[in-house]
């Protein structure tokens, strides 16, 4: 499934969030959340998952920004299954770690799901932007450098 959309939404005071209507069915079962790159929270199908630890196992081992890339994302990793309510629970770490206490934005980001603090979303999107419009004034690609100034 490609996962694409804006939703808004909260984190109960359990951890747990509802997916939104157009995302539960790719993910029932069993799901991956872990920490994003940014500082959000990603789900990711099961298949999904298994293609990004695919794609983290066959980087060289020796490698120490491989290392720490394993560390950043495994070590993170939870698997959720939805409840009868269609809501998965997202663990204190990540939550701490993306700076959520209510209210998200939930965004498709192609192969994953992005789980963001509102206000952190709108700061993220506005930088983004920028990045966007300026991309027809040069040959970099608009997101090398996503927060350059």
């Amino acid at each position: 499934m490609l996962f694409a959309g804006e939703f808004e939404g909260h984190v109960d005071s359990h951890g747990r969030i509802a997916v939104p209507a157009v995302f539960a069915e790719a993910l029932s079962g069993v799901v991956v959340v872990a920490r994003g790159f940014e500082r959000c929270v990603s789900v990711y199908s099961e298949q999904g998952w298994q293609r990004i630890a695919s794609e983290i196992r066959d980087l060289p081992a020796t490698n120490a920004k491989t290392r720490r890339l394993a560390r950043f994302i495994f070590a993170s990793a939870h698997e959720q299954e939805a409840d009868r309510q269609g809501r998965i629970e997202l663990p204190k770490t990540v939550l701490r770690y993306a700076g959520i206490n209510r209210d998200v934005v939930v965004i498709g980001t192609g192969e994953a799901v992005e789980i963001w603090d509102r206000e952190s979303w709108a700061q993220e999107l506005d930088a983004v932007q920028a990045r966007v419009s300026d991309a027809g004034d040069s040959t970099d690609s608009p997101i090398d450098e996503r927060h350059a100034a």
